[in-house]
């Protein structure tokens, strides 16, 4: 395992400096796609006195978390900062360095978590990403599995400050010996070593290793291109298959669940359809997933657009209409939401699950629907007809001419 190779020249001269208060620090994104999705209740339950939770950071999910502050009444215990270039300033006022990830977090080397550790700061962690090859249990920190525990350890460290002096200093240690640019180099540099002695080839995505360009007609013309769906299924190999079922399967009932899968998608999985949504801007089946999220978080106007979206770019036009129709309604927006179900009708009139919404909205049985369109065509071409009857009468001989072909006797009838 090589890690990524942390520059320490900013963390040399940093020494610790007094304060008055027990400080517990995270440096990194705000956001659930990292962050501990407990963070502020885990945080703000630790029983410490003089404790301060420093937050330095930003994110999407920073003024969330400010709101659960509040929320909490805990305003005194926390400090939010916002990114810093230079941390030194920060890591001179740590007693620990509380860092609890979330489950499916991107993490990898994590450059702050060894340069907290190089300043001799003991982490307390979760066992997520690539922080559970960083951090040794009981010796350069404490590897924590659930909230009740990290709680504990950190009031453990406040109330056994020479652990908290034990583990920072193997945590330095252990730094300076595994970690850093030069230790990168020397674990990189025998690796290359032997790629170099290798022939060069030339890749192309989506051909297997060892096979000749000969063996692939279609490569001969031009390269198919994948669209932002279909690379960003294929970005995800064996894992989330519910968005390959809802981009290629023909079976509603499939796609439906695959749809309601993918609404309740991870944070990562969330900021992964976003980020490829924003680039491929103009791909159908990423716009539907957007909005399937987007529902599912209450985000109903966003949901809206990017349903009707899709719909114009031509995605299943069957199922989004239902999604989009369902956005409508929690949104109080009932004109839309009749539209689309009207649209959805003509298009696919059995379809079940729309059955209870048609009867909601148009208050009546869905058996009934049709009768109702037609009554309601009828009432709306009276209304009309009784605001301007000649102009219902020229409507009416004109549709009877070019119907049956009748020549009509009035030279002044026109378009």
């Amino acid at each position: 395992m090589v890690f990524g190779g942390t520059d320490f020249d900013r963390c040399i001269d940093i020494k610790p400096r007094s304060h008055n208060t027990f400080n517990i620090g995270y440096i990194g994104t705000v956001d659930f796609v990292k962050i501990h999705p407990n963070y502020v209740r885990m945080s703000a339950s630790i029983d410490i006195p003089d404790v301060k939770i420093i937050t330095v950071g930003r994110g999407r999910n920073r003024d969330e978390l400010k709101q659960q502050v509040t929320q909490l009444d805990r305003e005194g215990k926390f400090e939010f900062i916002d990114y810093v270039e230079d941390p030194k300033s920060i890591l001179e006022i740590l007693d620990v360095f509380g860092y609890p990830l979330c489950e499916e977090t991107y993490a990898a080397s994590e450059l702050v978590l060894q340069e907290t550790m190089y300043c001799g700061v003991p982490p307390v962690v979760f066992p997520y990403g690539g922080v559970k090859r960083l951090v040794i249990h009981d010796r350069t920190g404490l590897v924590v599995n659930s909230a009740r525990e990290y709680k504990e350890a950190i009031e453990y460290l406040y109330y056994h400050p020479e652990e908290r002096a034990r583990l920072g200093k193997n945590a330095r240690e252990y730094a300076m010996q595994h970690f850093g640019a030069e230790n990168a180099i020397h674990q990189l540099h025998p690796v290359y070593e032997q790629m170099m002695q290798h022939p060069k080839q030339r890749r192309i995505w989506g051909r297997p290793e060892a096979t000749s360009l000969l063996d692939h007609e279609e490569l001969m013309g031009e390269i198919k291109s994948l669209s932002g769906a279909e690379c960003f299924v294929e970005s995800l190999a064996d894992t989330a298959l519910q968005f390959k079922i809802s981009l290629t399967s023909t079976d509603i009932e499939e796609l439906l669940e695959s749809d309601r899968q993918i609404a309740c998608s991870s944070p990562l999985l969330q900021r992964g359809v976003s980020n490829y949504s924003c680039y491929y801007s103009d791909d159908a089946y990423l716009k539907l997933w957007s909005g399937l999220i987007a529902q599912q978080l209450g985000q109903y106007t966003r949901a809206i657009s990017e349903f009707s979206g899709a719909i114009a770019l031509g995605c299943d036009r069957r199922r989004v209409l239902w999604y989009l129709a369902q956005a409508a309604e929690k949104a109080g927006d009932k004109d839309l939401a009749k539209q689309t179900l009207i649209r959805l009708w003509k298009i696919y009139p059995n379809l079940a699950i729309a059955r209870e919404t048609y009867t909601r909205l148009f208050n009546c049985p869905v058996q009934l629907f049709p009768l109702k369109l037609f009554l309601t065509r009828i009432s709306h071409n009276l209304t009309m007809a009784l605001q301007n009857p000649k102009h219902s009468l020229k409507m009416f001989l004109i549709a009877l001419r070019d119907r049956f072909n009748i020549p009509l006797p009035f030279p002044k009838l026109k378009r």
